[in-house]
């Protein structure tokens, strides 16, 4: 079996491994199990954390909030653009300033409680209001990033109107209120389970929680009340499969419906399967390298510029990558608003690469340490092994770097603490907007490189008041240009997102976001079929 398309990206298995792949697919196309059409099963690599909304701060966590829990408004399958949901209707304000939510009728909680302007108020309330009774202080992050700061209240103006109120005009402000943080919870839940609501989750989607065997499987059943189109599969399972061979072979056999976590090996054996298709979207995410601004070398732009130009980005891409990748031109992946696709941020140039840590006085022997995570991760379906070819290429240009991979955790504290040189990081969306990167990751004071420039700070600031999407343009193109020049990341790419489906699933679609709405999904007859 051939895993990669040249000696320097080469991908080892050792001698077990290739024989239990070969175990795995011997025959397994003429063995698979026909799929129950009433039973969706979703084979991925970890288990939710929390299914509280407001506390949650991981992808696993966020898909299956999508299928219990809707916010006011919801992201539209397959697009960045939001729709409404629990709120049918709104207007804003002349000054931008007060949002005006008109809630659609009739809805009901899955524990039958109905959806009023107070719970919203209460959901939304519990995020920012240190005092309100389901408030879990240090433990909202996302809802910090997406409400603090912007929403100085909720309040309800009858019983099926709610009002927003803003410090200031807030252009994502849609956008936010779909993100996962912001779904609406059943007051009543919220009250009978306090810090335990994650897990007994009440929403108001398609999809009904039933039962949860934490690292083994999360069961939804489809919701009969639901006020939109009915889900499909009466039943949908996200199961835990951890190694990606074993789900691909389990989707293989018939076992389970469909599988994420698709790395491009995993996604060249799918190609070959013949009960199988292989889904792929542009991925709306960014994988990069901070560097620490505040530690030599790198409190020198001319070094962190050499380091860009000494990484062979489309190399990567196409080789490591397999062509499931494509290098960054900025700050803002393809589909977000201020990405700019004539960009070329850094085209390899290893001589120019030199001339600049020459020119910087950078001595050859001084020793930099490349920390990195070591699981694949959205960006980054490969793991560390992204940053051992980082490595080569630096070594390449007389930069001497020792990779020292952490456990995730550690990673994110040492970083936050600005203890490291160079740290391999990354990036998905929550919303789409620019924002969710320009002030996220490089504007607020927290941010891990420790970029601070005012120029930039502005221009991003004033992306955030102007609602008018050309003039927002022009901002954000603004500010990528300061943050190409001033170089806080070693720009790497952006990934598409893959997942693997069984011939007999239909309507599954990736998400931008990486996101799963699983209710449109429908599992056919493969005799039916044959007959029809």
């Amino acid at each position: 079996m051939t895993l990669s398309l040249s000696k320097r990206f080469s991908l080892s298995l050792n001698a077990a491994a290739m024989c239990l792949i070969a175990a795995l697919f011997a025959g397994c196309g003429q063995s698979s199990n026909q799929l129950d059409p009433d039973r969706l099963i979703f084979a991925r690599g970890n288990d939710a954390v929390t299914l509280d909304p407001g506390s949650m701060e991981d992808g696993f966590s966020a898909n299956v909030a999508q299928q219990i829990f809707e916010g006011l408004v919801k992201f539209k399958n397959g697009s960045l653009d939001v729709e409404p949901a629990l709120a049918d209707r709104w207007e804003t304000s002349d000054d931008g300033r007060v949002w005006t939510f008109h809630l659609r009728e009739g809805v009901k909680f899955h524990d039958g409680t109905p959806l009023t302007s107070e719970a919203v108020v209460t959901s939304l309330m519990r995020l920012i209001d240190p005092k309100n009774p389901y408030h879990l202080p240090g433990r909202m992050p996302y809802a910090d990033m997406a409400l603090n700061g912007i929403v100085k209240n909720v309040e309800a103006v009858d019983g099926a109107t709610v009002r927003v109120n803003l410090y200031e005009p807030y252009a994502p402000l849609l956008k936010n209120l779909a993100m996962f943080c912001c779904f609406i919870s059943s007051p009543r839940a919220l009250e009978q389970y306090g810090e335990d609501y994650g897990a007994h989750p009440v929403g108001a989607g398609p999809y009904q929680f039933a039962e949860w065997k934490r690292d083994v499987e999360i069961v939804l059943k489809r919701n009969p009340d639901y006020w939109g189109e009915a889900a499909k599969c009466e039943t949908a399972v996200y199961r835990v499969m951890r190694d990606p061979e074993v789900r691909l072979f389990s989707v293989a056999r018939g076992e389970a419906s469909l599988m994420d976590g698709v790395n491009p090996q995993i996604a060249k054996r799918a190609k070959s399967e013949a009960n199988l298709s292989l889904v792929s979207a542009p991925g709306v995410n960014l994988s990069y390298a901070y560097m620490n601004l505040e530690a030599p070398p790198f409190n020198d732009k001319r070094v962190r510029q050499a380091l860009n130009y000494a990484v062979n980005k489309k190399d990567i891409c196409e080789h490591l990558f397999e062509g499931y990748a494509t290098p960054m031109r900025g700050i803002f992946p393809p589909g977000v608003l201020g990405h700019d696709p004539d960009s070329h941020a850094y085209e390899y140039d290893p001589e120019k690469a030199k001339a600049l840590l020459a020119e910087a006085n950078f001595e050859p022997n001084t020793k930099i340490e490349l920390l990195t995570y070591s699981a694949p991760r959205p960006y980054n379906s490969l793991g560390a092994r992204l940053a051992e070819v980082i490595q080569s290429d630096l070594a390449a240009v007389g930069v001497n770097v020792s990779v020292v991979q952490v456990e995730w955790g550690t990673l994110l504290q040492r970083t936050l603490n600005h203890n490291y040189q160079i740290a391999m990081l990354g990036w998905s969306t929550d919303n789409g907007d620019p924002d969710n990167f320009a002030y996220a990751l490089l504007t607020n004071p927290n941010n891990r490189s420790q970029f601070h420039n005012e120029a930039f700070n502005q221009l991003v600031i004033q992306g955030q008041r102007e609602y008018d999407e050309a003039k927002r343009l022009d901002l954000y193109r603004r500010a990528q240009a300061i943050a190409i020049e001033e170089a806080p990341w070693l720009f790497i790419n952006t990934s598409m997102d893959m997942a693997v489906i069984r011939n007999e699933v239909k309507g599954f679609m990736l998400h931008p976001m990486a996101l799963h709405f699983l209710w449109p999904v429908s599992i056919a007859n493969p005799a039916q079929e044959a007959s029809s």
